[in-house]
């Protein structure tokens, strides 16, 4: 071992192993050199044989690589980016292979469903015309849709798939209690008011249904307690948010932060 060993190293030489055997001496091991690694999160243990003896080993200790405050992995950020970069990338992969299946069962062009250089695609410009994804998918049950907008409604489904966790029974977070909560209180109220599909029920009870000034009175509060609590200066408030006070807001089909109020099942949506 050399002399400037650093005192963070400790370092002993014995030819035995901990269970106090020899080392091999078979003839076949006496020209073997091997340098083992032992590598940990706070140290990485080594060893070095040679010609079946034990010529050195030792450990070098170090600091833990972990946030001081919580004690998580310095990693962490950057193994939460990776995985919404690969989640994103799976879906936009997901949607395109839809796309060309789509396209192609029901002669429809796939360039008009590919973004072309940050563009919106043909398919997906809308006009006073257009209808809902959600109109179409409550009058599909009474008429035929075009082949442009069954693709429509497909690829809607296909970008709301529902919730469909196989381990929410074990599940003890707060967070899956209350999407579960929000899945039978949904599934209660479409069997009492004869909803045949998730997409005829989000279409009766939230599409363009107006907010009432208390919902409306609620917001504009919880935004002023939201900028005062995190001292945002006035010429950075969305004012317009703020004077919106008239019942003139349409209440969101779709869940917002962390609002599980829309939340439905995937066998729900298997109806749809």
């Amino acid at each position: 071992m050399s002399q400037n060993q650093n005192p963070n190293t400790q370092s002993h030489l014995n030819p035995t192993t901990q269970s106090g055997t020899q080392l091999s001496t078979h003839p076949s091991t006496q020209s073997l050199k091997i340098l083992g690694f032992d590598i940990g999160v706070a140290s990485i243990g080594w060893a070095f044989v040679e010609g079946g003896e034990l010529k050195d080993c030792g450990v070098r200790i170090f600091t833990k690589a972990e946030n001081p405050k919580d004690g998580s992995s310095l990693a962490l950020p950057r193994r939460e980016a990776r995985g919404a970069r690969r989640r994103l990338a799976r879906r936009k992969g997901r949607l395109n292979a839809l796309k060309g299946l789509i396209c192609k069962e029901f002669g429809l062009n796939r360039s008009d469903y590919l973004a072309n250089a940050g563009e919106l695609p043909k398919a997906y410009a809308t006009s006073k015309e257009t209808k809902s994804p959600y109109q179409l998918r409550a009058e599909s049950l009474n008429r035929k849709l075009s082949a442009d907008e069954f693709a429509r409604v497909i690829l809607h489904i296909a970008k709301h798939r529902g919730y469909g966790n196989k381990h929410a029974k074990e599940s003890s977070d707060d967070d899956s209690g209350k999407v579960k909560k929000a899945i039978s209180e949904n599934a209660k109220i479409m069997s009492e008011k004869g909803y045949t599909t998730a997409g005829q029920y989000l279409y009766g009870e939230f599409y363009q249904k107006e907010r009432n000034e208390q919902e409306i009175q609620a917001r504009v509060e919880t935004l002023k307690a939201h900028y005062k609590s995190n001292k945002v200066k006035p010429e950075n408030q969305n004012k317009n948010k703020l004077e919106r006070q008239s019942p003139n807001q349409f209440n969101n089909i779709r869940n917002k932060s962390e609002n599980y109020a829309r939340c439905l099942a995937q066998s729900e949506l298997q109806k749809s």
